[in-house]
C-alpha cells in the first residue's frame, strides 16, 4: 500500500498482513500504523519502504507505555 502523510509518500508492506485487508479504511481515511523503516534493494535500486507491523483506527487511543507493558 502507498501511505502519505503531509504530502509525503512511501510505500508500506505488511507481510502476513492479509487478514486485516477486510478491516482497513477506504482509501484516503486516516488511520495509525506501527512499522519498522526498511531499506528495500530490488534490481539494483534502493527505495525507503515501512514494514507494517500492526495498524488502529484513527480515534482509538492507547494508554499507557507500550514499552513497558506487560
Amino acid at each position: 500500500m502507498n501511505l502519505v502523510q503531509h504530502g509525503a509518500k512511501l510505500r508500506g508492506v505488511a507481510f502476513g498482513g492479509a487478514e486485516w485487508l477486510d478491516h482497513l479504511p477506504p482509501p484516503g481515511q486516516p488511520f495509525h500504523v506501527a512499522f519498522k523503516p526498511k531499506i528495500n534493494e530490488f534490481r539494483g535500486r534502493r527505495t525507503a519502504e515501512m514494514e507494517i507491523v500492526d495498524w488502529r483506527p484513527t480515534g482509538i487511543e492507547v494508554s499507557g507505555d507500550p514499552l513497558t507493558a506487560p
